[in-house]
């Protein structure tokens, strides 16, 4: 028996998360859900909100913003 050719200097086929997600939440992509995935996001931005302010990490993202029209 002839021994096996190696090859080597191959790229990875090893995905990264992002990448993996991506891919797997494309198959079951559907634009009537696309409002529930704003959803989704609107409700995780308010809860990283709370626990940030809960930390007392929490800063208003007005706090440093000049009005624009002073009066």
């Amino acid at each position: 028996m002839a021994p096996a050719d190696v090859r080597k200097g191959m790229p990875s086929v090893e995905l990264s998360r992002e990448e993996f997600e991506k891919r797997y939440r494309s198959r079951f992509a559907d634009p009537a859900f696309e409002a529930l995935q704003q959803t989704r996001n609107a409700a995780r931005a308010l809860d990283n909100a709370v626990n940030l302010s809960r930390a007392g990490k929490y800063q208003r993202p007005d706090d440093d913003i000049d009005d624009p029209n002073p009066k």
